[in-house]
């Protein structure tokens, strides 16, 4: 089953029209549309905010079930079902951490992903600050962090900055060598910033 035909049978599952669907996402009907016929793919922030609108794993969404299943070997905390909560996003798309992501510990435990990988944690959106997607008390889940920045350019991404700072923002180049503008719908950009790593989201809990 392709990404298309993915999309297709979870809107239909839910009883909603291409266009609800499209409203849900800020889209087009006719965009759908295209999507789901396989003329068109929708860019990586795009996959983030149908999975949380369709009920899916990022995972799940882009690659099938048999891969969500697949996805990791060792589910963590399989009697609760929890991982540590770890920050809050802020103004702007800011993160501010409760504990450091390598410990492991956070100010309270919130429910886990299915099959979750160990190591896993997630941060909370707190008020309007990435308005109009993700909403106020949804919940962002990483897992590990990349090095290989460059990778992820024009995606949502958790961005750790040399100097401490974390951020969830769409990575775009910097015009410095070596740096990256980190921009989001409701604030200024973050120009030329140093930037040692990135957590891609593994899921969006609304």
């Amino acid at each position: 089953m392709t990404l298309g035909e993915r999309i297709a049978a979870k809107r239909r599952a839910k009883k909603w029209s291409q266009g609800r669907l499209a409203e849900a996402i800020g889209s087009k009907q006719t965009t759908i549309s295209e999507w789901e016929r396989g003329n068109s793919s929708p860019r990586r922030k795009t996959v983030i905010m149908l999975a949380e609108v369709l009920g899916m794993s990022i995972v799940e969404l882009e690659f099938g079930e048999q891969a969500q299943e697949e996805w990791v070997d060792e589910p963590v905390n399989t009697e609760k079902h929890t991982i540590p909560l770890v920050g809050d996003i802020g103004a702007g798309g800011h993160i501010n951490p409760v504990d450091d992501h390598a410990k492991g510990a956070g100010l309270e435990q919130v429910e886990a992903p299915f099959n979750a990988p160990k190591g896993t944690v997630a941060v909370r959106v707190n008020g309007d600050s990435l308005y109009p997607f993700p909403r106020h008390g949804a919940l962002i889940y990483y897992s590990r962090r990349e090095k290989n920045v460059i990778d992820y350019l024009h995606e949502l991404v958790i961005c750790h900055l040399v100097d401490g700072r974390k951020s969830i923002k769409i990575l775009t180049p910097g015009t410095l060598p070596g740096r990256f503008t980190l921009t989001s719908t409701n604030a200024l950009p973050m120009l030329n910033e140093e930037v040692e790593s990135v957590s891609p989201i593994d899921w969006i809990k609304p």
